[in-house]
């Protein structure tokens, strides 16, 4: 018995910590990096979009 999220959940989780990321960088590029918010901002977007779309892309490709 197979566990954890299956194939197109998967899919789903990397293509939505991409765009999070993504979206991530836009807000930074448009607001600038003033204040120790940008620090704050880029840290746990990226940690949580980041870590996300590599545990994704980890199981897609390497573990299938």
């Amino acid at each position: 018995m197979s566990h954890g999220p299956d194939r197109s959940e998967l899919w789903f989780r990397f293509l939505f910590s991409l765009g999070g990321l993504i979206l991530v960088v836009v807000a930074l590029a448009i607001k600038g990096f003033s204040g120790p918010a940008w620090v704050e901002a880029a840290g746990i977007g990226g940690v949580f979009f980041g870590a996300s779309a590599a545990w994704c892309a980890w199981k897609l490709f390497v573990q299938s």
